[in-house]
Order: C-alpha cells, then structure tokens, then sequence
C-alpha cells in the first residue's frame, strides 16, 4: 500500500513552501554575514521536511495490524523520528558552524508553513463569505 496521490501532493506542497522559506529568510541572514544562523535555517528545516515525508509514509503500517502491533509500531516510528530530528540539533551543539537557536527554528519550519497556510485560508474564505 503506498501514499495517495493528494498525500503526495500535500507532501511536496508543504515541505516545497518550508524549504523555500527556510532558504529565503537564510539567504538575508547570509547578507548580513550571518552564516551560522542560514546554515542552521536550512539544516533544520531539512531535516523537519524529511521528518514530515517519513510521518507520511509510515502511516499505512500503522493501519493494518491489530491494536498491540499498531500501537508498539507507532510508539516504534516515533522514537525513530525523534532520534532522527535530534541530529540536527547535536550537529548545532557540538559544532559552531550552526546556530543552535536557528536549527531549532527550522525544525519547527513545516509545522509554521501548514498552520500559516490553514490560517490563509481561514481568513480568506472567512473574509470572502
């Protein structure tokens, strides 16, 4: 069983828009000879759209089996997720060349792009009533 297409779609739309603004924003701190802080960006922001790919394409094996297996598989992905998303930021500890305030940030970037596009919505259908 794979991914439905609008999945995908919502996948490459949110994780697109993330990246794009993680590399925008990272792009002026560049300009004002911020590197630590672009590079921290975008580390995170890598690594949280990646993060959100992975949450989509595990879902399915969490469909199919029966509560116990389901449930150990989730408590499973998401050990696996949070360990996968500590990277970053151990990279931002151990090395001066991220900023560890940014790399968190960035993290956080998927997150801040689908509540900003719900929130989009909400007030332009709201408004348009």
């Amino acid at each position: 069983m794979t991914t439905a297409p609008p999945v995908r779609e919502l996948q490459k739309s949110y994780g697109t828009k993330a990246m794009a603004l993680a590399i925008g924003i990272g792009l002026v701190f560049l300009i004002f000879g911020q590197k630590a802080v672009c590079r921290g960006l975008v580390l995170g922001a890598l690594f949280s759209t990646i993060n959100f790919v992975l949450m989509a394409q595990t879902l399915h094996l969490k469909l199919n089996h029966d509560r116990s297996k389901a449930s150990l598989s989730a408590l499973g992905n998401i050990l696996f997720r949070y360990t996968f998303m500590a990277v970053p930021l151990f990279l931002a500890i151990k090395f001066p060349r991220f900023d560890l305030v940014a790399t968190v940030t960035g993290l956080f970037m998927v997150q801040t792009v689908i509540l900003a596009d719900h929130l989009s919505r909400h007030f332009l259908f709201s408004w348009r009533k």
